[in-house]
């Protein structure tokens, strides 16, 4: 470049013959333009390719001019094989290069199901000869059906709490999906379903069969990995745009209902207004937002991820061809907390969940549309607690033996000995964002388990082997205020502190 501020490349041209010039292999070719006599061209024709009838269409487009005279008259026509329709246009001025948008005096009318194929035309330029009449004209093939819908573009996302890329790219993809209110219900203009892995590193909690069964289904075998609507995709607005503008011919309702906090039965419909004979009918029970720090790649804020898929990640085969209506009915028993891989368990509640329902064409892989279902009922599950040996669990099932911590860790003495909590010091306490924890272990190894008011655990760190005097520094930044239960387990051996977080 020889001048940086425009940017200007400099070749050396040496002709050969006439106007042609070669720079290595690479053949360069100039082509004044020079306009002549009554030359349009019909640019653009803008019509939709598909309706809900009973409709009226606008046939518009754009008529360029590309000759040497302006036009200042013309007919546009068009028809759809049997009726023929012509505004004349006159009192115009389209000069050289110039261009002009027409909308055409008659509709196109549907009042039922039908394809129109419609060609519109540009004839009678300046009641003169056009000079290249084959641009002159535009077809279109425009569809009319029962039903038409509001698209719901689906990304797939594929991720992992061990993937050092992933943290760098999930937070900016964040972004893009809250700027499209992801999974709001009624307000969605994008849905999102992520699958966390269990590679590069195997640590993942979230990771379960149904991951697995989408990561095979894609092929995919790189994290970070996004899908949207069943392709590999730029995770763009440009993108998101894009899909929502095709139309969809599916109708899907659903209704998720839980019971006792723990059960949830869902009952989908889907009805299809054109032909889809070979699809699959999929749902995701999706968990909004949790916090865990357990992954290796430092991030500890988890959006949508994937919970279960009814009944699995195969998903259910129906034969959606126009008319037809498919209902699939599915059932689970989840319990809450404590998630290790393939456990099917919910980080928070089902309240913290949604349903994702979408049909996917079991030959292209394409989603063809999607739908986020609220989950109603009764959401929460009533903490309880049980003795094992580790100490006082919630099994998350609401089903504990003990319905208070306090009644668990008063009968739980005989299965776990505590050790004088006068060997353990939490400093500062109360605090805020940071404490420390002071012990002296004999070679043993030691587990920190935080537990809300209500007996959930929140959050948890294994230190695995430790010996001699240890001050170990933790974070609770990503806590709310409030008191919480501190669990410090050595081997069998436990210590229970109170923590106040301000």
């Amino acid at each position: 470049f020889e001048n940086t501020i425009n940017q200007v490349a400099s070749f050396n041209l040496y002709p050969l013959s006439g106007n042609q010039y070669y720079i290595d292999d690479v053949s360069v070719s100039h082509e004044p333009f020079n306009p002549v006599g009554i030359n349009a061209i019909l640019s653009d024709l803008n019509v939709p390719s598909y309706v809900q009838f009973p409709a009226d269409i606008d046939i518009s487009g754009t008529v360029l001019n590309y000759g040497a005279e302006t036009i200042e008259s013309m007919d546009i026509v068009w028809t759809d094989g049997t009726d023929t329709y012509t505004d004349n246009i006159t009192g115009v001025s389209i000069a050289t290069l110039e261009t002009y948008d027409f909308t055409h005096s008659d509709q196109l009318s549907f009042t039922a199901a039908d394809t129109a194929n419609i060609t519109v035309s540009i004839e009678n330029i300046n009641s003169g000869t056009d000079v290249d009449d084959s641009n002159n004209s535009l077809s279109s093939e425009i569809y009319s059906v029962e039903f038409v819908a509001q698209r719901l573009p689906l990304y797939e996302h594929f991720t992992s709490n061990t993937c050092g890329p992933c943290a760098s790219f999930n937070p900016g993809f964040q972004t893009l999906l809250d700027a499209n209110d992801v999974n709001q219900i009624g307000n969605a203009k994008v849905a999102c379903i992520k699958y966390q892995v269990n590679w590069p590193g195997t640590g993942d909690q979230s990771f379960n069969e149904d991951v697995g069964t989408r990561v095979s289904h894609y092929g995919v075998s790189g994290v970070p990995s996004a899908h949207i609507d069943g392709t590999t995709t730029s995770s763009s607005q440009d993108e998101i745009d894009e899909h929502r503008n095709m139309p969809s011919f599916l109708d899907i309702t659903a209704t998720a209902v839980a019971t006792d906090g723990t059960d949830l039965a869902v009952d989908v419909s889907v009805s299809s207004y054109y032909d889809y004979p070979n699809t699959k009918i999929h749902i995701a029970v999706v968990e909004n937002v949790y916090n865990n720090t357990a992954g290796s790649n430092g991030e500890t804020e988890f959006h949508q991820v994937m919970r279960k898929m009814l009944p699995s990640a195969n998903g259910t085969s129906a034969d959606l061809s126009n008319g037809n209506t498919t209902t699939v009915f599915e059932s689970y028993t989840f319990a809450m907390g404590n998630v290790t891989q393939n456990s099917f368990r919910i980080w928070e509640d089902l309240s913290n969940c949604v349903v994702i329902v979408f049909v996917e064409d079991q030959g292209t892989k394409e989603v063809l549309d999607s739908r986020v279902f609220e989950i109603t009922g009764n959401t929460t599950v009533t903490p309880t607690w049980e003795c094992q040996a580790t100490g006082c669990v919630d099994p998350g099932t609401g089903e504990g033996e003990y319905s208070t911590l306090a009644d668990c860790e008063a009968q739980c003495v005989s299965d776990i000995t505590f050790w004088n909590a006068i060997d353990i010091k939490l400093m500062p306490n109360p605090a805020q964002d940071n404490f420390s924890i002071e012990l002296n272990p004999s070679s043993q190894n030691v587990l920190v388990s935080i537990y809300s008011i209500t007996g959930k655990r929140v959050s948890e760190f294994d230190y695995g082997s430790l010996q001699g005097k240890q001050t170990i520094p933790m974070n609770i930044s990503t806590l709310q205020s409030g008191i919480y239960t501190v669990k410090i387990q050595l081997d069998n051996e436990v210590s229970v502190h109170k923590l106040i977080k301000k």
